[in-house]
């Protein structure tokens, strides 16, 4: 929400005009707010073959809308990044799990 009243996205997309969703003082469009809602990352190409769209939803629209102009199309260096996170999260997770099994699972 900006101070006009305007709704935007999210802060980084708020200086958009063509992606702001209405006005809390005028009109809200809520057609761009339900294709919003309903997005998921099981519908885009290549996300919904992607082991990790669960962890990333799709990335980040404000990237994907700066670097291809496009909410949708994917930014593939903050793709490659986020497996790249998450993959060594589940590792250390992991390494985490292996050493310290009772305080994690046993002691609840």
């Amino acid at each position: 929400m900006l101070p006009n009243g305007d709704v935007a996205i999210c802060p980084v997309l708020s200086a958009e005009k063509d992606l702001i969703l209405g006005n809390v003082n005028t009109v809200i469009k809520w057609d761009k707010i339900d294709g919003l809602l309903n997005f998921s990352s099981d519908k885009i190409e290549p996300c919904s073959k992607c082991w990790i769209r669960k962890f990333c939803g799709g990335g980040c629209f404000a990237s994907n809308y700066k670097v291809n102009g496009n909410l949708l199309k994917l930014y593939k260096q903050l793709c490659n990044v986020s497996k790249h996170v998450v993959l060594q999260s589940i590792v250390l997770f992991s390494k985490i799990c292996e050493n310290h099994y009772k305080e994690f699972f046993l002691e609840l």
